[in-house]
């Protein structure tokens, strides 16, 4: 509440009071951190760690961050390019890491390398927002170091980045980078009707005009045995009609007449067309086998082709392409610091991503 003027003898007492508070000795401030040892002297949060200055540093974008901090990593770019004659593969890909610097023994650890999207071009050369920066390991300030460490980079994408394709050993396909299983089965299925189509006509080609002839030579022979069988049914009568007539004579006469040895020559000439009327028949019977084994035969290959494995049900080969180490290309090969933030737990988290 306000008060009134202060007495004398209450301004009294509270000058006594601050000329004791300026004579009483200051006690030291805490400090911000505990050191890193013992006689180790403390260092500031936001102080950027010395490195030579053959050494290139790059900041990663922390877009709209705020109160961060800053962790060294490394980062490496490369383009590489896969090559396999044998699956017509020939392309090139860009990969792009992060590997954490750890203050111990063995600062990398390569089983702890990310892949980022953020390209060479997305590195800034300074911070985009102010930070305290975590210490980096003594390998780091080596430029020595950074050279073992990329060769370290190009093994990695060797071994762990290769082209995964699959095989189908039934069509001889290889898939496509990029191309998933599923894809890769629908194009197989796709060639595989394709194949059998192209078979079936190639066959088709084959057995076709074979198949039509021995039906012209059917049809002729069917002709020739209808005319035959004709010829054979006149000449029967005939011969008939001739024995009748010399029997008629004989029972009349008593003597044997000339038309009696005209009807031997009629039953002579009957046999021989009964002999034509089965060489046709046998002709016939000879065309219809041969059509039908061929017929057989065509309907075999047919049959092989439509019974082509489905490529749904194929299992397939993986096909595993690793790049040469000629055909990686480090592009950059970086110190970088990576920007932190904390979350309600303490933990820490990225703030580029």
């Amino acid at each position: 509440c306000l008060r009134g003027p202060l007495a004398r003898p209450e301004i009294q007492r509270a000058m006594a009071a601050r000329k004791a508070a300026a004579s009483a000795p200051l006690t030291p401030a805490a400090p911000l951190r505990a050191a890193a040892g013992v006689g180790a002297p403390a260092r500031s949060p936001a102080q950027r760690p010395v490195l030579p200055p053959e050494i290139p540093q790059y900041f990663l974008p922390a877009p709209g961050a705020a109160e961060v901090f800053f962790r060294p990593m490394l980062y490496g770019s490369a383009q590489v390019r896969y090559t396999d004659t044998k699956a017509k593969v020939d392309r090139s890909d860009e990969v792009q890491c992060l590997v954490p610097l750890i203050d111990e023994a063995v600062a990398v650890h390569w089983e702890e390398i990310v892949e980022t999207t953020l390209a060479p071009l997305d590195l800034l050369k300074e911070p985009g927002t102010p930070g305290g920066y975590e210490p980096a390991p003594p390998a780091a300030s080596k430029p020595k170091s950074y050279t073992a460490w990329s060769k370290d980079f190009v093994n990695w994408v060797i071994e762990r980045k290769p082209i995964q394709l699959l095989r189908s050993t039934s069509a001889g396909l290889v898939s496509k980078p990029g191309e998933s299983e599923r894809d890769f089965r629908i194009r197989l299925n796709e060639a595989s009707h394709e194949k059998r189509d192209a078979l079936a006509a190639k066959i088709q080609q084959k057995y076709g005009p074979k198949l039509m002839t021995l039906d012209d030579r059917i049809r002729r022979a069917e002709a020739m045995l209808e005319k035959e069988q004709m010829e054979a049914r006149n000449q029967k009568m005939d011969t008939a009609m001739a024995f009748g007539g010399a029997v008629l004579d004989f029972f009349l006469t008593k003597k044997v007449k000339r038309s009696s040895s005209a009807g031997f020559s009629k039953l002579n000439r009957s046999a021989k067309e009964a002999q034509d009327v089965e060489r046709a028949a046998e002709t016939l019977e000879s065309l219809h086998q041969q059509r039908a084994e061929l017929q057989q035969l065509a309907e075999a290959e047919l049959q092989q082709a439509a019974g082509l494995m489905e490529a749904r049900a194929e299992a397939l080969e993986p096909v595993v392409i690793r790049a040469k180490k000629t055909n990686v290309a480090v592009r950059l090969f970086t110190l970088v610091w990576a920007p932190y933030l904390r979350d309600a737990n303490g933990d820490a988290r990225p703030a580029w991503e």
